[in-house]
């Protein structure tokens, strides 16, 4: 995984994904839960989880709807996944976005679990947003919030 550089002030990470609006909206990126600054990420419990955090027992799948709440517009395909491969596994959900004269563009989302002896390990990228930079972007930030 790559290590992001930050401005002299170290208030704010260098992006250069090729996408210029994004890069000055995004603030950094992280491989962890971050609100904000052109990234939203949880981690989303499995399925089969039987215990909320007070240690009370919980119907399957109630804990993974509960953390989906978290994410507005997941397109059908990423909760498909979800499903499928979050079973007995807990995920990590990245989206990537910018606003623009108050108009939000999501460049895509990203799927990643702690799997084969590789933390962060990309499962899954999705590239949601209108043109060529959207792939731009997201190629750019998968290096820094997964690995291979």
């Amino acid at each position: 995984m790559k290590k992001l550089k930050y401005t002299p002030n170290g208030m704010k990470a260098i992006i250069k994904s090729g996408h210029k609006t994004f890069d000055n909206y995004c603030v950094s990126l992280s491989p962890s839960s971050v609100v904000g600054g052109g990234q939203v990420s949880f981690g989303i419990r499995a399925f089969n989880t039987k215990l909320n955090p007070l240690d009370n027992p919980v119907a399957p799948g109630e804990m993974q709807q509960f953390d989906l709440k978290q994410f507005k517009n997941l397109p059908n395909e990423v909760r498909l996944f979800i499903q499928e491969n979050g079973k007995d596994e807990d995920l990590m959900l990245f989206s990537f976005y910018h606003f623009h004269h108050g108009v939000e563009t999501v460049h895509g989302w990203i799927i990643t679990a702690n799997r084969d002896n590789t933390e962060n390990k990309l499962l899954k990228m999705w590239v949601t947003g209108p043109t060529f930079k959207s792939r731009q972007v997201m190629n750019y930030v998968k290096d820094y919030v997964s690995n291979p």
